[in-house]
């Protein structure tokens, strides 16, 4: 009989013991490497917007070719209150501004001593040296105001003898009185026209009598936009007349207030400039719209030509504003590229329509948010906005479709896709 030796069968179970431990280690770790596989995919994803592209669709609205009933003389421009110069035609080269200049001399005293509507503001007591200028000016036939040593006047009332009947002396006076002597306001008025933008004027005086006194067509419209945003000045240069010490009644020589919306700002006339008119004018359009036009005439052969230029010039910018619609409602305007959804489209809210100059080129692109995760169909995700001038339409930009969160199973395929 053979005798199995009890060494030989313990070795054969710790050898098998061995094995199970094995297995059972492969198995604890398995299912700790899928744990954690699921914890990391389920941690992975807490970004807001778990690695969703938008992408913005630029909308362009080209440029419309405007159509303007310009003069043939001389250079002109046009503009609206909030957009600048919109066009012009003729060289761009300065020309006498003959007595456009006065807006200057009005807008800078005004600066160095403002007013609110209402105030007459200080009494300025006007010098034996004020009646020279009177006696000079006239001497030269050029527009005046009666004046007498001793007077006194408020500001209010000298800034109307200086724009209504266009007195060259009260330019003078009131340059003087606001500034201490000419000298001085040339220098403060030259460096405002550049703070405003009026690359191509100098100002030689301040009743613009010199021909060295000049600007352009596109200069005197930036001009105009600027002094259109003080009160005191549209109201005085949208008077027909007023009563002054001395002088009494005086008369507006804008024979075109009240035409057409016509309501100022200056006229200009002398042999080297010709007839020269800077002129706004309110215009309400069938839709409720609302501009306030500037256009500028230089070079005319007389004052009279460019006051009836002015009109059919008008009437044309008013033709060059219309309604573009940005985008309908319900139009895409973008969308985000969503790793386990795709494309999510973006759709305007509402319809976004913006009234303006039709002459330039329009853009716009919608500003898209950070997307949130999950989120429902119709959800704001930014704006779509545009702009032109002092206008700007926006509409919110909304999810198309709801976007999930992604299931499990995609985020753990998504590891293996690192």
């Amino acid at each position: 009989m053979r005798i199995i030796e009890p060494v030989h069968f313990e070795h054969h179970t710790k050898r098998r013991d061995k094995k199970h431990s094995r297995h059972f280690v492969r198995l604890i770790l398995a299912l700790l490497i899928a744990v954690v596989l699921v914890l990391f995919a389920g941690l992975r994803f807490l970004s807001p917007d778990l690695g969703s592209r938008p992408v913005a669709k630029e909308l362009t609205f080209p440029a419309k070719k405007i159509s303007l009933t310009w003069p043939s003389y001389g250079q002109s421009a046009v503009g609206a209150r909030g957009y600048k110069v919109l066009a012009a035609h003729g060289a761009d080269t300065p020309l006498p501004t003959a007595s456009i200049a006065k807006v200057m001399t009005a807008f800078a005293v005004l600066r160095q001593h403002p007013l609110a509507l209402g105030e007459q503001g200080p009494m300025i007591t006007l010098q034996a040296s004020d009646v020279q200028l009177y006696n000079d000016y006239l001497a030269k036939n050029g527009s005046t105001v009666a004046v007498q040593a001793g007077e006194q006047i408020s500001e209010y009332q000298a800034l109307q003898a200086l724009l209504l009947p266009s007195a060259n002396n009260m330019a003078d006076s009131l340059a003087i009185w606001a500034f201490g002597s000419i000298s001085n306001y040339l220098s403060y008025a030259n460096g405002l026209s550049q703070t405003i933008g009026l690359q191509k004027s100098h100002f030689a005086d301040a009743s613009g009598f010199s021909p060295d006194t000049v600007s352009t067509a596109k200069d005197l419209v930036l001009l105009g936009e600027s002094i259109l945003l003080n009160d005191v000045m549209s109201q005085i240069i949208n008077q027909t007349s007023a009563d002054i010490p001395v002088a009494g009644n005086i008369k507006n020589v804008n024979f075109a207030l009240g035409i057409e919306g016509i309501n100022g700002i200056k006229t200009g006339n002398t042999e080297e400039a010709g007839g020269c008119f800077l002129v706004s004018a309110a215009h309400t359009f069938p839709n409720g719209q609302k501009i306030v036009a500037v256009a500028a005439i230089m070079g005319a052969p007389n004052l009279s030509t460019a006051l009836q230029d002015s009109l059919p010039l008008l009437k044309s910018t008013y033709a060059g504003f219309g309604t573009i619609m940005i985008a309908s409602k319900g139009e895409t305007v973008g969308s985000y590229s969503v790793p386990w959804q795709g494309q999510v489209p973006l759709e305007a809210k509402s319809d976004a329509k913006l009234f303006t100059w039709q002459g330039d080129l329009i853009k716009a692109q919608p500003a898209l948010e950070v997307l949130r995760v999950p989120s429902n169909q119709g959800d704001a995700v930014g704006t779509l906005s545009a702009s032109s001038g002092i206008v700007q339409v926006s509409t919110d930009v909304v999810l198309a479709k709801a976007v999930s969160k992604p299931t499990l199973a995609w985020r753990i395929k998504d590891i293996f896709r690192l």
